[in-house]
């Protein structure tokens, strides 16, 4: 299982980037905004890839640890002070659409594994700038640099899961016997029950509720359209939330088509040598994406496709055994 000490820190340089860290520097897309026409930029990982070897120079654009985002999701931001334009500016012009989520911890500190972020759509506003972003990759800080515009900039090298056996299909797997087979059936046997018994909760609650008023948002910020709170709430199919993320990874740009494959858009940036492999990788993300931050943050930072889907396995059961004792309480009548 997955301890704290899966989470690298790596001290903040004494540079004049220290303002980075204060929240007012950025602001959320409001929902009710309607931004100006879409840019076209020609970005993503494969882009990014090409622009030489690495070690590679990557913007930074700072959040809280507790707002890590996974391969396949998506963030909403508008960028208005000059600092960040001109983060956004280098990244789309020079960067191949790529930027690093700097991630901060309570203490002050940055996590040494950054999500890799690509500018999948951007709009201009009257001030400043829109773009919608997704996290494609993920990327360690072998070192944090200030720069004359007052952002943080660092050079990164893409970090890979261990490889972890041959490239055998699926059916080869399950002839073999191999055990991830029986860990993925696991999870998605146990994310079904858990989240058919959410539905019995929302359903029994919904009932019941006085004054309560359904679909209103609940946060401004957007996550691949998934909400999060201090419970997880399991709101969706496990196979609803990969496929949108295997869109999403597949995404490049509403101008232009979609990647063929998952396989297509993940290659490089996963270093995955079989189909199998990418989406297996894709199911060991998704499966935290409705887990808490501090799981999420550590998902990040594992270089084991198994250890997380072990990991995650664990989480779901936890899960599982909470909502069971919940519809225990009122009465639901639940099959795990």
């Amino acid at each position: 299982t997955m301890t704290s000490s899966h989470v690298m820190l790596l001290p903040l340089l004494a540079t004049p980037t220290a303002g980075l860290l204060v929240p007012s520097t950025w602001t959320w897309m409001q929902p009710c905004v309607t931004p100006r026409r879409s840019q076209q930029i020609v970005a993503g990982l494969n882009e990014w890839l090409k622009l030489g070897d690495e070690p590679r120079e990557l913007g930074l654009l700072p959040f809280s640890i507790e707002e890590a985002l996974l391969p396949g999701e998506t963030k909403e931001v508008h960028l208005y002070e000059a600092r960040f334009l001109k983060l956004f500016t280098d990244a789309t012009q020079k960067q191949a659409g790529c930027l690093g989520q700097l991630l901060i911890t309570p203490g002050g500190n940055a996590a040494a594994i950054s999500p890799l972020l690509v500018v999948d759509e951007s709009r201009r506003r009257d001030v400043g700038v829109w773009a919608r972003l997704k996290c494609v990759a993920r990327v360690r800080l072998v070192e944090i640099q200030g720069t004359d515009y007052d952002f943080a900039q660092a050079i990164a090298e893409l970090i890979f899961d261990a490889y972890e056996g041959s490239a055998w299909t699926q059916e080869e797997r399950c002839a073999e016997g191999d055990e991830s087979i029986d860990l993925e059936a696991q999870i998605y046997s146990v994310y079904e029950s858990c989240f058919n018994m959410q539905q019995k909760l929302k359903a029994k609650n919904s009932a019941n509720a006085t004054g309560a008023k359904d679909g209103e948002d609940m946060d401004i910020v957007e996550w691949g359209h998934e909400v999060r709170e201090e419970q997880s709430i399991i709101a969706e199919s496990l196979a609803h939330i990969l496929s949108r993320h295997r869109e999403v990874l597949c995404s490049k740009g509403p101008d232009a088509p979609p990647e063929d494959s998952l396989m297509a858009a993940v290659k490089s940036g996963w270093n995955v040598t079989d189909s199998d492999e990418a989406e297996r990788q894709l199911l060991s993300f998704a499966v935290f994406s409705l887990l808490s931050p501090a799981q999420r943050a550590q998902a990040l930072a594992v270089r084991s496709t198994q250890e997380r889907l072990q990991a995650g396995l664990a989480r779901l059961l936890d899960q599982q055994k909470r909502l069971a004792a919940m519809c225990a309480l009122i009465g639901l009548e639940v099959s795990q």
